[in-house]
């Protein structure tokens, strides 16, 4: 899969600025970014906090591959859903490899199913 993804990356989206990480790594930025801007903006609410982290996702990004995506706990399903949306509303086209079928990810999680179906369409399209 993450064979495929690079041959993606490279070949398949010469036109496009593409932004390829590991999920990993991604997920990391992700909660060190939002830390950072809740840091900066004291009581702003967190939905104005996401868009701005989704903001700076989209710069200069047409396509984000994120390898090997997964959701463990139900702070990274909620946080996902929404990002997912604010980058769809960005012109950010997402393209991920897992290891599950998008229809077993977060499996037996907390609240599971106020997130997958979203979480599913967002993945499918």
């Amino acid at each position: 899969k993450s064979t495929l993804m690079d041959l993606f990356c490279l070949f398949g989206a010469s036109k496009w600025r593409v932004r390829r990480q590991h999920f990993h790594e991604f997920s990391l930025w992700l909660h060190q970014t939002l830390h950072g801007q809740q840091r900066r903006s004291g009581d702003a609410p967190s939905k104005h906090i996401l868009a701005r982290v989704a903001d700076f996702a989209a710069e200069g990004t047409d396509i984000l591959c994120l390898d090997e995506f997964a959701v463990t706990n139900v702070a990274d399903a909620a946080i996902m859903v929404e990002l997912l949306r604010l980058l769809s509303e960005r012109h950010v086209a997402v393209v991920c490899t897992t290891n599950r079928p998008p229809d077993d990810l977060y499996k037996d999680g907390l609240h599971r199913e106020r997130y997958i179906p979203a979480l599913a369409s967002h993945l499918h399209r």
